[in-house]
Formats: structure tokens, sequence, C-alpha cells
């Protein structure tokens, strides 16, 4: 039924692998993983925590990044499995349609409105482990306002700062799902 079973086996496995691991400990591993590799090859692969001299940019980004792939392969992949068996789609199936034309029809809406519903809690999720994050690896972000200034104004406007754009994407997603599925989102 696959095309790509040991891609998609191959993908499993390592989400598995990695779902297993805390949030907080994607920041350490990482880190010992670049310093290990440096150590054996002498290659430093990405500047691993910022200095007045240098700033770490993509090392922290893909650091972070691995906290939504995660939680997005997992969910999407359980959508799939349950999109996969409804009855809608053996019916599609049924009468003719073929696997890409089940999938690009059927299965794809639904599996944007499941992922869409989800995507606050892998938002919100994503966010407080970046102020972990920029705490470890020495990154002037977001938690230099929440943690060091303790003016109630600078706290709400960062607030407000990080919860427009959010609600905005939000917003943008719900809109998106209504024109093309015709239904609206919670």
């Amino acid at each position: 039924m696959y095309k790509y079973q040991y891609f998609e086996k191959m993908i499993v496995v390592m989400n598995h692998m990695l779902s297993i691991i805390p949030d907080v400990f994607y920041v350490p591993i990482s880190i010992t993983a670049v310093i290990v590799i440096y150590q054996q090859t002498g290659t430093l692969l990405f500047a691993v925590a910022s200095s007045q001299s240098s700033k770490a940019f993509i090392f922290p980004v893909l650091v972070l990044l691995i906290i939504p792939l995660v939680n997005s392969i997992t969910l999407l992949k359980k959508l799939l499995d349950e999109e996969r068996v409804s009855a809608y789609v053996e019916l599609a199936r049924s009468k003719g349609l073929n696997e890409s034309e089940v999938f690009s029809r059927h299965i794809l809406r639904n599996l944007m409105i499941g992922y869409l519903i989800n995507m606050k809690q892998i938002v919100w999720i994503t966010l407080s482990s970046l102020l972990f994050l920029e705490k470890v690896m020495n990154i002037m972000g977001v938690s230099v306002f929440i943690f060091e200034y303790n003016s109630p104004v600078i706290l709400f406007i960062t607030f407000l700062l990080l919860y427009i754009p959010i609600a905005l994407l939000f917003r943008l997603s719900q809109f998106a799902v209504h024109q093309v599925t015709g239904r609206g989102m919670v």
C-alpha cells in the first residue's frame, strides 16, 4: 500500500526515539553531540552558545525545531492512520479513485483540520522550551525581558508581542481550514 515503507518506518523509529526523551534533555544532548563531533573530527558544526564576540543562531533554532517536529510527526502519523481506515476513504476507493486522488481529495483535508486544531498545543510547548533554551545557551531573547526586568509594563508588552503574531497565525489557519473544507475550527 505504501510506496515508501522503509522511509516511513525509519521516520517512525527516529520519531519514537526522540519522543521518549523529555524536552528538557534535547538541549544538553544536542550540545554534547556537537562537542563530541568536534573532539572526534576537529570540525565545529555549530556555535553552541552565544558570547560577546559570536552569536549562536543556527544551533538554537535547530534544537528548538526538534520539539514541534517530533510532536507534529506523532500527531500526523496518528491522524493519517485514523483517516486511512475511515468509511468515507473506503467508499472513495471503492468508487475507483486511486491512492493519490483519495489522499488529496479526502485524507489531506481532514489531516489539515486535525493538525491545525492541535497546533496551539505544539506552539505553547515550543514557547515554554524557548525560555529554557535561551537561558542555557546564553541567548538574549524573550527570557531577558521576562526574568530580568521587574516592570509590569515591559512584561505586558513582551507578552503582547508574543501573543499577537501567534493569535494571527491561529486566525489565519482557521480561515484557511474554512476556505478549504467549508468547516470551522474550535
